[in-house]
């Protein structure tokens, strides 16, 4: 998950279009790491539509997305290692 939440990032940072598939990676899967970049407070101007039993996304909103301090601070320690 975090070469996912990586790619996501400089995806964002670089003002990319950014969807799973573009990414190579199920929808599901994709959903989650945008919901951890979220919690986790990597980036900013994320959104989610949400429903159905067990209330999941169902569509993410990355429009305006941008990295956060934390983001950066990710980023810079993923490519340091």
């Amino acid at each position: 998950m975090d070469e996912l939440k990586y790619k996501i990032l400089k995806a964002i940072e670089g003002s990319e279009k950014l969807n799973s598939t573009l990414l190579g990676v199920e929808q599901l899967l994709y959903h989650n790491a945008l919901e951890e970049i979220v919690e986790e407070d990597l980036a900013a101007n994320i959104s989610f539509s949400r429903g159905g039993r067990g209330n999941p996304i169902l569509v993410a909103y990355t429009n305006g997305a941008r990295v956060t301090s934390k983001g950066r601070a990710y980023i810079k320690g993923f490519e340091t290692n």
